[in-house]
């Protein structure tokens, strides 16, 4: 028997995701920011994206990888 039209849509779909792991969170992300601006305004907005940040790199610091700390030195770094 053939599939139906939203058997054939739900294996695209899951071969999307499976392939694009970057695009589905950054679409996630992108969407979860828009609520937080539409919702609080810019400046609140920035003050929970600084706190989720902050919560990370202690995440991170526990973990003992400290990646978004080294990216955040390698910026303010001479690179002569």
């Amino acid at each position: 028997m053939d599939k139906s039209f939203f058997q054939k849509m739900q294996e695209q779909c899951k071969k999307y995701v499976v392939g694009h792991p970057g695009a589905i969170i950054g679409g996630f992300l992108g969407l979860l920011f828009a609520i937080l601006l539409f919702t609080f305004g810019l400046f609140k907005m920035l003050v929970v994206a600084l706190f989720v940040l902050v919560g990370v790199a202690i995440g991170q610091i526990f973990d003992g990888k400290a990646t978004i700390l080294a990216k955040i030195r390698s910026l303010f770094t001479d690179r002569n």
